[in-house]
């Protein structure tokens, strides 16, 4: 599990760019302490195989998605979305080459998956920003930090954290 934790989080690829914006009142070392938690929560490397992927536990779904690449029209690429239980991992595999997936996004939705600084789903809100400091944007219901290139966002429910999830985008 603790492997999985390493790929999810680090540079991503496809979707939609965050919106938010790192917080530019930050301290370099608050910063730093952010940009890192978005960037490796799980502990995840940035590119993984598809076989590294599925061995993080039992795979109960996967969707997959073939997609024209944008910059070259003549190739096709793929998107996978590989759930687990209380985990999803979106993965972008340019070529179709399985052996270099791109880590785009991760949800964690149970407990079981452990985050860095303790940061799991079931924590109070008052830890994250005990530990992250203020977020990026804040509402009723959830918690934003962005880093250079991913944010993780912290859905609340009750003040309580009940999903975690991180994605970027590059190009």
């Amino acid at each position: 599990m603790m492997r999985l934790a390493t790929i999810l989080f680090t540079y991503v690829l496809w979707s939609v760019a965050p919106t938010a914006v790192a917080d530019q009142n930050r301290t370099p070392t608050e910063y730093e302490k952010v940009d890192t938690f978005v960037n490796e929560a799980l502990g995840l490397p940035v590119v993984e195989s598809l076989a590294n992927l599925r061995k993080i536990g039992l795979v109960t779904r996967e969707k997959v998605r073939v997609i024209p690449n944008k910059h070259d029209p003549k190739q096709d690429d793929e998107i996978r979305i590989l759930q687990f239980d209380g985990l999803a991992i979106k993965a972008y595999f340019p070529a179709r080459n399985y052996g270099h997936g791109i880590i785009a996004g991760v949800t964690v939705t149970k407990p079981q998956w452990k985050l860095r600084h303790g940061l799991n789903v079931g924590v109070m809100a008052k830890a994250v920003e005990s530990v992250l400091g203020k977020p990026d944007e804040r509402d009723s219901d959830r918690m934003m930090y962005c880093g250079d290139v991913v944010c993780g966002t912290f859905f609340l429910h009750g003040n309580r954290v009940i999903r975690v999830v991180f994605e970027g985008g590059v190009d």
